[in-house]
């Protein structure tokens, strides 16, 4: 089954399946165990309530735990290598195989991790969708420095505003007095 699983995802980018072997993996410990509560709990809830009904030993949820970030970090930010990934994707087969072991057949011998081929030199397609990203990750950090030019200077406006404010109140008030003591 690995040998397959590796070889299926020969042509996919692993860094984006990370996350979800780390998620097939906890839910069938879950279902195992008796303990899955749903698609609403997350991994981290999972893998942390595995560990503290001692379903999990602690350097097994540590391994979880890593898989789940560097998922995590390719997934949302984008971040992590072939290498990275190609690590991950080892640890994930190693617990596979010790859940196999565990609630399948003790006697299975998978054979080696047959990882999934290098990934191929770079087209001048994905240089220009590389160059893409990268202009639009400067144009993101762009629009939020302006973001955060706007709303400093919104907030020293509302200060100015507020103490123009002040000042007017304090004048009217003045005025009003010495209306007062006129009339008087």
């Amino acid at each position: 089954m690995p040998e397959v699983m590796a070889a299926r995802l020969e042509d996919l980018k692993p860094e984006a399946l990370v996350q979800g072997l780390v998620g097939r993996e906890a839910v069938r410990v879950a279902s195992r165990f008796g303990i899955y509560a749903g698609a609403e709990e997350t991994q981290l809830e999972l893998i942390r309530r595995h560990e503290m009904n001692g379903d999990l030993d602690r350097d097994v949820a540590v391994l979880f735990h890593n898989l789940r970030q560097s998922g995590n970090a390719a997934t949302h930010r984008l971040e992590g290598e072939h290498s990275t990934a190609l690590n991950c994707l080892k640890v994930d087969w190693q617990l596979s195989l010790c859940f196999h072991s565990t609630f399948g057949d003790s006697a299975y011998c998978s054979g080696q991790f047959q990882p999934p081929s290098p990934p191929e030199k770079q087209s001048s397609a994905d240089d220009a969708l590389n160059e893409e990203l990268q202009a639009l990750k400067l144009e993101y950090e762009q629009a939020q420095a302006k973001e955060h030019e706007l709303t400093q200077a919104l907030k020293n406006q509302t200060q100015e505003l507020n103490e123009s404010l002040g000042l007017q109140k304090e004048w009217e008030s003045l005025a009003e007095e010495s209306e007062a003591e006129v009339e008087k």
